[in-house]
């Protein structure tokens, strides 16, 4: 799987409220911030899947480390907003994930868009590593599963 390119498209979805805290003095969500989101949306696509970060790190003694991200500023989430993140698995290509996250305010207006590519990293040599089995594995069977109702 070395160059190798597995397509998926799969999708999924979750919410959180932007809190003052996250807003800069022109009311408007901090720029820095958008890569927290795309870290909820990932977290909870992963979750989706049956895949915990916790267990990623305590369990398989990995991470997943962003090796680069790609973002697009379309329009301000201001404070209080309901964001919609929608997270993809676009691919995976050799011993990196790509993911793809659209931010959304409750109208269903794009306000951000995002492309995170990441790779695993055994936590005790700080090394990059194969995409484990378990992984693909968990990816494939949801991916079969979707088909499936098609």
């Amino acid at each position: 799987m070395q160059n190798e390119r597995i397509l998926f498209r799969r999708s999924h979805t979750t919410t959180t409220r932007v809190r003052y805290s996250e807003t800069d003095r022109m009311g408007v969500v901090y720029y820095g911030n958008y890569a927290a989101f795309y870290e909820i949306g990932r977290v909870e696509f992963l979750r989706s899947l049956g895949i915990r970060y916790r267990d990623l790190e305590d369990i398989h003694q990995l991470a997943l480390a962003v090796v680069s991200m790609e973002t697009k500023y379309v329009r301000p989430a201001v404070y209080d907003d309901l964001l919609t993140i929608e997270t993809t698995l676009q691919h995976l290509e050799g011993k990196y994930v790509v993911f793809f996250t659209e931010i959304r305010n409750e109208a269903g207006r794009i306000l951000n868009t995002g492309r995170i590519k990441l790779c695993f990293v055994d936590r005790q040599t700080f090394t990059s590593v194969a995409i484990p089995a378990f992984f693909t594995n968990a990816i494939t069977q949801a991916f079969d599963q979707s088909m499936d109702q098609i």
